[in-house]
Parts: structure tokens; C-alpha cells; sequence
């Protein structure tokens, strides 16, 4: 996927520079033809097309940007682009608008493409400035400041096409269909939709495994006739990005609460998942009733509906993340979390990641359960297999490197670090210890021939008190300097670096 993209953005890069031939003076063409102009230019198309895709529902509209023969190919299209750095007049983004609009296969009634342009080009403006070959263009207002001394790093480059081909292979999951059929509900159900795709792509970044967790869901959903999972864990372990890479590759109704962010009121729960429900299951609502939000009875009656549409192995899921977060204000003692419903129809379930708390939930149905422990074998074997596919990467060969030793010393490493899950107490970490002990956890347990302490950051405390500072108030400690100080202390006790 990744040599796809590159593919696709160089060809943007030619066409964007095979518009200048004959526009400009010779001059002027000297200064823009060559390596530095292209790669600019694709670096800015690929970000700016990343920064539109993760809008709201745009996710399926930014497919023709990426696609073999992109309408940004084409010259009429190509002329009209270039007038961002060429200060001209304004691109015509009703002509791009136009292609843009030909090159979907079913493109929303409510999508106004002329002013979907006018974003697109905006970001692309903004990014085309960032560059060191744009920036002076940019400034002086004139083509012939560009820059010819300098060029965007192929480091640079490689990482946001990269990033390109992660939301390319986005565009080809389940979720992409979802948000598609997003796009084109009644405008009354579209705009209770939560959309997740931003967060989703973060999460399932460059994530594998969880195999062993994937099988316990899927075998409960196949050999129960409704219910309940629960997935239990540590803040930290991966729960959000384990619901993610559900809902990406199934395309499951979803709703993640996330209580740093206010998103973690059961109101917003019950509108997100209800419009979400009608618009995956084609039930006949253009609007939400205004009682949807008052209790479970609309939920219930929308799953209804659609257990008596599902055909025999046909399965209704929703996955909610984060349930530990939700804000329970305003509800009384006795009902449950998010008013999730006590019973549910038949071929209906509910995947729910949450912490090891106890949970306000009376459920009257099938359920299972699974808890991811730090130390279990299946979770140990999932930090092996993403050491092992991401050694070669340049900031770890340089690592590797400075260590003197080989790749397969460093993974054995890892995994004995992963195996231990923190590190023991000496008097070299004291120090650290004692200024990071308030997000730390600590164990005791049995090892060899006696009891040892161990330490793990505590992952929900740590980001819930310093997620928007880089500086913990009263201990005045570096998050940058910490995670630096983690790591040396790691490598020089399994090394014994003197350095």
C-alpha cells in the first residue's frame, strides 16, 4: 500500500510541475524544475490530504485524492492548483469541485464540492508554507522567491507517506463502508453520528496481535444467542486500540468514552449509538425522537427492529470503549451505565472495554468476560511480535547501534522487560522512584526465593493529571526528561552501560 501512495503522489508532483511549463519564464522554470519543487509538493498534498480525511465524514469523499488516475492529475485541475503559490487569482474551485464530484461512485446530496475544494486547498496552502522550498514564495507573494538551495528531508517525506498509506488502507475496511452510509443519511440522524475516524486511525496505528482476545469475542458472539463481553483491563494495556481495531475491521457500531475529553455523558451515548443504529440497520428515521435520550426505551426499541430484520447469521454488535469513564450525574443509583439495556434481543451484543472496577450494571442475559493481565502469555507474545516488526525502524537501528549489540539481543530485551513489567528498586532509581511515585503502581510478588518489588507507570493517572502539561506542577518533572531517564535506566541495567 505504502509503494501505491508513493506512486500516486509523485504523479501528483509531475502534473502539478508539468502545469508551470509554459506559464512562467524560463527563469522562473529553472528555479521549479527538479527534485526539491516535486517533493514539496507531494509532501503538501499528502498531508493535506491526511488533514481532510479525518474531518467528519470525509474519510470515503477523500478516496478519489488517493486513487490511481486522482482527478489532481488532471491538467485543467492541475492549472487551477498551482494558483496557490502563484498569486495569479484564485483557483477556480468549482472546475476541481466538479472533477472531484465525477470521481465518486455515489457522492452525497448534501456535499456542496465547491466548498469541500475551498478546504482542501486551504490546507494545502498551509502546508505548502511549512515547507522550506514554499516558505519564501509565500512571503514575498511571488513564484520566483522559491527556494533552490533547500529540499524537503526523504525522512520527512517517508513518514507522512507513511501516514498516507495508513488512511489509505483505512478507505478499504469495514469502517470506511460505515462511514460512507454515514454520509449519506437524513441530515436529522447524520448530525447525532459522533464521528471517530481521527481516533480510530491513531489507535490502530501500526497495531497487532491481540489474536487470543479477538478469538474469546468472536467465539461468544458465535456461540451465544445474545450478550454481554466484557473486556477487562489496566488503564494502559490497550483497550481503546483493541475496541478500535474492532470496529475498523468490522465495521461495528461504536461509541468511545473518553472522560478527559467531556465525551463520557450517557445523552451523547444514546444519540451516537441510535443514529448510528439506524443508519447501519436502514431503519425508517429521519430524526431522533426527543425522549431517545431520556431513558433506554428508544435503544431498546431500535434493537428490537433490527433483531427482527437479521436473518438467521446475521449479528447486531455494538462496541463501547472506556465504560469505567462514563459520567454517571443525573442518573439514579440504581440504573445502569449509560442506560445500557438489562436485557438484549436476540443476535444483539455488547462489547465493553472497562478497568477492573465494579460497574453499575444489572444484566439479566448471557455474558463473558476476559481480562488482559500485563504478565499473561498472550499479551507478552503481542509485544514480541511488535518489537520484531518495527526493529528496523531508523530511531531503534540508531539505538541498536549506539548499544553494540544485534537486533535479536535487543528483542530478547524487550521481551524480558515485557515479561518483568516494570523495573526492580535499586539505589541507582531512587531518585526516580521518588519523584514519579504518585503515577507509579507497585507490586510485590513472588520471585525465586522471596517477595520483589516491582513498578509500572499507572497509565489513567499519569494522563489524566499531566496530559496537557509538560511539567507536573508540584515536582516540577520533564515529561521528556522522565521518559529519557526510563530508558537509560532500563538499558543500563540489562546492559551495564557505563557510559
Amino acid at each position: 500500500m505504502e509503494i501505491f501512495v508513493v506512486a500516486v503522489l509523485e504523479k501528483i508532483g509531475e502534473a502539478l510541475l508539468d502545469a508551470f511549463v509554459g506559464n512562467v519564464t524560463d527563469d522562473i522554470w529553472t528555479k521549479l524544475k527538479g527534485d526539491p519543487t516535486k517533493k514539496a509538493f507531494q509532501y503538501a498534498v499528502a498531508a493535506a490530504t491526511q488533514r481532510y480525511a479525518v474531518l467528519p465524514l470525509r474519510l470515503d469523499l477523500a478516496r478519489p485524492l488517493l486513487e490511481k488516475d486522482s482527478f489532481l492529475t488532471l491538467p485543467a485541475v492541475a492549472q487551477e492548483v498551482i494558483q496557490v503559490v502563484r498569486f495569479e487569482r484564485e483557483p477556480n474551485a468549482a472546475l476541481i469541485g466538479q472533477q472531484w464530484k465525477t470521481a465518486l461512485d455515489s457522492p452525497p446530496s448534501w456535499c456542496d464540492f465547491t466548498y469541500e475544494t475551498r478546504r482542501l486547498l486551504e490546507y494545502l496552502q498551509i502546508e505548502l508554507r511549512n515547507t522550506e522550498v514554499f516558505r519564501p514564495v509565500f512571503d514575498a507573494k511571488r513564484l520566483d522567491a522559491i527556494a533552490t538551495n533547500t529540499t524537503t528531508s526523504n525522512e520527512l517525506l517517508a513518514r507522512m507517506e507513511a501516514q498516507l498509506a495508513d488512511l489509505a488502507r483505512l478507505m478499504d475496511t469495514r469502517l470506511s463502508e460505515l462511514i460512507h452510509n454515514f454520509s449519506l443519511a437524513p441530515a436529522g440522524i447524520q448530525e447525532q453520528i459522533r464521528d471517530y475516524t481521527r481516533f480510530i486511525g491513531d489507535k490502530t496505528h501500526d497495531f497487532v496481535g491481540r489474536k487470543f482476545i479477538f478469538e474469546a469475542v468472536t467465539r461468544f458472539i458465535e456461540t451465544q444467542p445474545r450478550g454481554y463481553f466484557f473486556i477487562r483491563g489496566d488503564p494502559g494495556i490497550g483497550k481503546s486500540a483493541l475496541a478500535a481495531q474492532m470496529v475498523r475491521v468490522h465495521g461495528y457500531v461504536h461509541h468511545f468514552n473518553n472522560r478527559s475529553e467531556g465525551i463520557n455523558k450517557t445523552e451523547s451515548f444514546l444519540r451516537n449509538i441510535c443514529a448510528q443504529l439506524i443508519v447501519a440497520y436502514q431503519l425508517d428515521y429521519a430524526f431522533l425522537p426527543p425522549d431517545a435520550t431520556q431513558d433506554a426505551g428508544f435503544l431498546m426499541r431500535l434493537l428490537g427492529e433490527i433483531s427482527d430484520k437479521l436473518k438467521a447469521n446475521e449479528r447486531a454488535v455494538i462496541v463501547v470503549d472506556a465504560l469505567d469513564e462514563v459520567d454517571m450525574m443525573g442518573l439514579s443509583s440504581d440504573a445502569n451505565t449509560l442506560y445500557l439495556p438489562v436485557i438484549l434481543p436476540h443476535n444483539g451484543y455488547v462489547v465493553v472495554t472497562t478497568r477492573k472496577i465494579p460497574l453499575s450494571l444489572r444484566i439479566d442475559c448471557e455474558q463473558g468476560a476476559l481480562d488482559i493481565e500485563h504478565d499473561s502469555a498472550g499479551n507478552i507474545a503481542d509485544v514480541h511480535e511488535y518489537v520484531v516488526r518495527n526493529v528496523t525502524l531508523p530511531g531503534i537501528q540508531a539505538y541498536i547501534t549506539k548499544q553494540e549489540i544485534d537486533n535479536d539481543l535487543f528483542i530478547d530485551s524487550i521481551d524480558l522487560i515485557a515479561d518483568f513489567s516494570g523495573v526492580q528498586e535499586r539505589a541507582r532509581i531512587r531518585e526516580v522512584l521518588h519523584d514519579w511515585g504518585q503515577f507509579l503502581h507497585e507490586e510485590q510478588i513472588l520471585y525465586k526465593d522471596g517477595l520483589q518489588k516491582r513498578y509500572y507507570v499507572y497509565h489513567a493517572s499519569f494522563h489524566d493529571f499531566i496530559a496537557k502539561k509538560e511539567e507536573v506542577d508540584d515536582e516540577r518533572v520533564s515529561r521528556k526528561a522522565a521518559q529519557e531517564k526510563f530508558a537509560d535506566l532500563y538499558w543500563s541495567e540489562l546492559f551495564d552501560d557505563k557510559q
